[in-house]
């Protein structure tokens, strides 16, 4: 197995079946000897089990090693599927993942995402979260938006976290780099309510999410971005509606980041 799948599961797409009872005659049983008897795993508490599955797992999202040095032990997700998904839940939980969501697909876990498709189960196990958002040219979402395509990233982030009331997973931190490609810039860059509207608009279920321990929002400008409108402030004076469109951004990240961290 890959070091990829021990930690993305990809490698056990077909989950074990559930448990096998055999049954054994009398006579048999009184010649058995007890040390071969099988031990009951699931018969042990559950936090016996989580501690298990947690030194069994890998400490990174590429490395199969545990976190004393010894390679990790993915069989134990053959056993059967109980097993399975109690330590898919925990490995996940442990370690740190990256997402990238552009304008029409999010990419998890080497796996690419389109609107309309379901997250893998897996996702909403993860606990802590790295998240990479590029603002492309995005329009408001409402009965007259452009075409289809402009919804990807309001759609996706609504999939990614629905409400708490209905479940919005086991996440406790997340990071967020918003980067701000060309297009997105081009389109607002002269129209601050619009701004406004579209980034609220598209990052709207990122407030769905509250009392995370820890959450941080930082804005990128694209370096192209950068270069062509000349934003980097060693190489242009910032006229006032750039400075407009970069105050409008940090406002909004900072009230956004105050409202997940609530």
């Amino acid at each position: 197995m890959s070091s990829e799948a021990y930690t993305t599961g990809l490698g056990c797409e077909n989950r074990p079946a559930a448990h096998t009872i055999t049954c054994d005659d009398d006579e048999n049983k009184e010649h058995r000897d007890p040390m071969s008897e099988p031990f009951r795993f699931l018969s042990l508490p559950m936090e016996i089990r989580l501690r298990i599955y947690h030194y069994l797992a890998p400490n990174t999202p590429t490395s199969p090693f545990r976190d004393d040095g010894r390679p990790c032990c993915p069989s134990i997700l053959r056993t059967n599927r109980t097993i399975y998904e109690e330590a898919m839940v925990e490995w996940y939980s442990l370690m740190p993942y990256k997402a990238y969501i552009g304008a029409k697909q999010l990419q998890l876990l080497s796996l690419t995402i389109s609107p309309d498709e379901a997250l893998p189960w897996m996702f909403q196990a993860i606990k802590f979260l790295d998240l990479s958002i590029r603002l492309e040219k995005v329009s408001m979402p409402g009965p007259k938006y452009e075409s289809s395509r402009h919804l990807a990233l309001h759609q996706i982030l609504h999939a990614c976290f629905p409400p708490r009331s209905t479940g919005a997973g086991n996440l406790q931190q997340l990071r967020v780099e918003l980067s701000v490609m060309p297009p997105f810039f081009v389109a607002y860059k002269h129209q601050p309510d619009q701004l406004r509207r579209a980034l609220d608009g598209n990052l709207s279920a990122l407030r769905n999410l509250h009392g995370l321990a820890e959450a941080s929002i930082i804005i990128n400008f694209a370096s192209a971005t950068n270069h062509i409108y000349g934003l980097d402030h060693s190489t242009a004076p910032l006229l006032p509606w750039k400075m407009e469109f970069m105050a409008i951004l940090r406002a909004f990240s900072n009230d956004l980041e105050q409202s997940i961290s609530a």
